[in-house]
């Protein structure tokens, strides 16, 4: 099983989210990445700096209790069942 990379997320259609350093309240700025699910519902990475050895984790936002995705299997198969019960509404 393949770790997610940045390039893995764009692959999936992930938005990468930039913050600037005026809005980080910081010297650096990072980004992120985010998927759409439609209603206020998305997929969301960890920040680039927060991401080991260049791997990231994916969570839904807003219920973290679902836990992290860490590799590329698992995050196809949670975004292909999100989007068949989005399409079964």
């Amino acid at each position: 099983m393949r770790d997610i990379t940045e390039e893995i997320l764009k692959t999936l259609g992930f938005d990468k989210e930039i913050v600037s350093p005026f809005e980080a309240g910081s010297i650096e700025g990072f980004y992120y990445f985010t998927y759409d699910l439609g209603d206020s519902e998305c997929l969301i990475s960890n920040a680039n700096d927060q991401a080991t050895d260049g791997f990231y984790s994916i969570e839904i936002f807003n219920i973290p209790s679902v836990g992290k995705f860490e590799n590329e299997e698992d995050l196809k198969n949670l975004i292909r069942c999100l989007e068949k019960g989005n399409k079964d509404e």
